[in-house]
């Protein structure tokens, strides 16, 4: 197409565009800079013109002038109190682009952001009440309130539809949405009151050492979604509820607990679902008993090291099981 809407009879090959894409910018930037002249409170004119000038989008076909992008941002973020201005703007305040590095100013517009609704804000404030830095104190709670409420934000085609600005950036973070590895981790979290570290042990010295409320409904609720998803810790984790039963929430059932715990045990991956299936086939917790089973699971988790399995495996031996052994 041309600068003057025509269709072209032929394409221009893709080598040869870069004279056109710097025409087309520098008409884009001479529109924008009219809306802003003539409609002052325009914030979506601001953010396109910004995002020009600090090269977030189109980088490279004019000369960047990030001081300018940054003024763009910082008028709309703080005299029109726009949600994705004010995320522009703590981006470039943690980073020092266009401006002054600050990062405790950086926070304040993240969170400021997040209030008026911008859901990569909303996951930012989430990660600083998690750390605990930056003036933020550490609050598990709100963590997981503002990472849900980005969720929910990113789900929404209202959101998502209607602000190609909130749309374009936020694209990349809906991967994250449905994520099996997040939905294992809060099942833990709500099962242990500790976030798991990355081999699912209690990441006690992240918290202090104090565990939040346990809540068996929610952790019953994000390992059902992981577990779905073949995610063999938290089938493991819902083999547990199973085996001990959650009142009020989840009746004991020795068969379920058997059956999520041998998908677990047979992905392969946890020492410690292979003991839980050996010994369920030694002891007939939800099977039949079947030592020979009991014996190979037991191999299979010992071979990783698994102490307790170890030590089942010794017994045998010491009680003349040698030939299933």
């Amino acid at each position: 197409m041309a600068i003057d809407g025509r269709v072209r009879k032929s394409p221009i090959p893709f080598k040869s565009l870069a004279p056109q894409r710097e025409q087309f910018l520098n008409t884009a930037v001479k529109v924008l800079e009219k809306i802003i002249q003539i409609s002052p409170n325009s914030t979506r004119a601001r953010l396109y013109l910004g995002d020009i000038y600090s090269g977030g989008i189109h980088p490279g076909v004019l000369p960047r002038n990030e001081s300018k992008g940054y003024k763009l941002f910082y008028d709309a973020a703080t005299k029109q109190d726009d949600p994705v201005a004010c995320y522009r703007v703590a981006c470039c305040l943690e980073s020092g682009v266009g401006c002054t590095k600050n990062v405790e100013q950086s926070c304040r517009f993240f969170e400021k952001g997040a209030r008026l609704g911008d859901p990569s804000s909303m996951c930012q404030l989430g990660m600083l009440y998690f750390a605990g830095v930056n003036g933020f104190p550490l609050d598990i709670n709100k963590s997981i309130y503002w990472h849900e409420r980005a969720c929910q934000a990113l789900k929404d085609p209202d959101i998502m539809g209607s602000d190609p600005l909130v749309s374009a950036r936020s694209f990349s973070d809906s991967p994250k949405l449905e994520h099996r590895e997040s939905q294992a981790s809060l099942g833990f979290y709500y099962a242990q009151g500790f976030f798991p570290t990355a081999h699912f042990k209690s990441d006690k010295e992240s918290m202090g050492g104090i565990p939040a409320a346990k809540d068996a409904r929610r952790s019953i609720y994000w390992f059902s979604k992981a577990a779905a998803d073949n995610h063999p810790y938290s089938a493991l984790g819902l083999a547990k509820w199973y085996g001990s039963g959650a009142p009020g929430v989840l009746k004991k059932d020795d068969q379920q607990a058997f059956l999520w715990g041998r998908k677990a045990a047979d992905e392969g991956q946890l020492a410690e679902a292979e003991f839980m299936i050996g010994l369920c086939f030694e002891q007939g917790f939800g099977v039949q008993k079947n030592i020979q089973s009991a014996i190979s699971y037991y191999k299979r988790s010992g071979a990783k090291g698994y102490k307790r399995a170890l030590s089942k495996l010794k017994q045998f031996k010491e009680q003349g099981m040698e030939g299933q052994y």
